[in-house]
């Protein structure tokens, strides 16, 4: 811990978030956050048995979870995956600012398509599985994803954070209700 920047990016983290607060008190906290079906797809290679459908309700609670977190964290920011794809180096920059960085280009290349592949997957399951699990669009919308339309834009309440705010400050502050 004798390090200026600690990183931990294992997905559990982001309900551990107010724990970490507590043990960093001045700690950044980038929560980045990927459609809850392509999470989903990319989970169930490692846990034969889940549905796919399961692993969409266990993302929404999580979500559910960091949610009702946020208002408790007093730097915070949220980005989605696949804004960060689609504008990388603008993303990034974002993000380094947030955390009081030097702003630098990302020297590998990334992929903005990643989420195609599981787009396709997702369209070739049987009518049965998708309708299943579609009975958490309503709850995926809170969190600014469709998973009936992965292109559809849509607004988050939730997880609209701007890079300039929250700011540091010794008091929490608060965002709102987030559900």
């Amino acid at each position: 811990l004798s390090k200026t920047f600690l990183v931990e990016k294992s997905p559990p983290t982001m309900l551990r978030c107010r724990l970490f607060q507590e043990m960093f008190p001045n700690a950044c906290f980038v929560v980045i956050v990927r459609h809850p079906t392509a999470s989903a797809l990319a989970t169930v290679k490692f846990a034969p048995g889940v549905s796919v459908e399961r692993l969409i309700a266990h993302w929404i609670h999580c979500h559910d979870l960091l949610a009702a977190d946020l208002p408790f964290l007093r730097r915070v920011f949220v980005l989605k995956y696949e804004e960060f794809a689609a504008d990388p180096d603008g993303q990034l920059a974002r993000v380094q600012q947030f955390c009081g960085l030097d702003i630098c280009k990302i020297e590998q290349k990334v992929e903005p398509r990643v989420n195609d592949g599981y787009w396709k997957q997702w369209s070739e399951m049987s009518w049965r599985q998708r309708r299943s699990a579609k009975k958490w669009e309503n709850a995926a919308r809170r969190y600014g994803y469709s998973l009936t339309n992965w292109n559809e834009p849509l607004f988050s309440p939730i997880y609209t954070i701007d890079a300039a705010f929250p700011t540091p400050t010794a008091e929490p502050t608060t965002r709102g209700t987030p559900l």
